[in-house]
């Protein structure tokens, strides 16, 4: 659990909500100045690297930007599994859940597959199965 968090003066940071889901779990908070992204510089950092990150990934498999969302969201679920300096020993999934992360179910990023047709769908001369790209399932 975070003993403090650091965040600019969005809306969704200054409401009341947010202020008393602080208060009940012990998380002190602190505001930074408006337009001054270097008294955060952690997340700063921490964004650039996911920026980057989903920039390779986009590149590497040729994928349209319509898919970024989805391309950030891994790189935020690898990143999460990923030893940091900033929680010894363990990955930051790790620290936040108290299990420990496997990655027997990670594939590929943006790979090939094959989604099998059921044969009520399909004639017997029609293919059993047709090619898809996969991006990632990670729930």
């Amino acid at each position: 659990m975070p003993k403090c968090l650091r965040t600019d003066n969005d809306k969704e940071y200054t409401s009341n909500e947010f202020n008393n889901f602080c208060a009940d779990l012990g998380i002190s908070y602190q505001l930074t100045t408006s337009y001054s992204p270097q008294q955060n510089g952690v997340s700063e950092k921490k964004n650039r690297t996911i920026v980057e990150m989903a920039r390779c990934m986009v590149m590497d498999k040729k994928l349209p930007l319509k898919f970024w969302a989805e391309v950030v969201y891994t790189a935020v679920y690898l990143l999460n599994r990923l030893l940091t300096k900033a929680v010894e020993g363990m990955t930051p999934i790790e620290a936040w859940s108290e299990v420990k992360p496997t990655a027997k179910h990670l594939k590929t990023f943006a790979s090939v597959c094959y989604v099998h047709i059921p044969s009520a769908k399909r004639s017997n001369w029609n293919r059993k199965q047709r090619w898809k790209s996969f991006l990632v399932t990670l729930q």
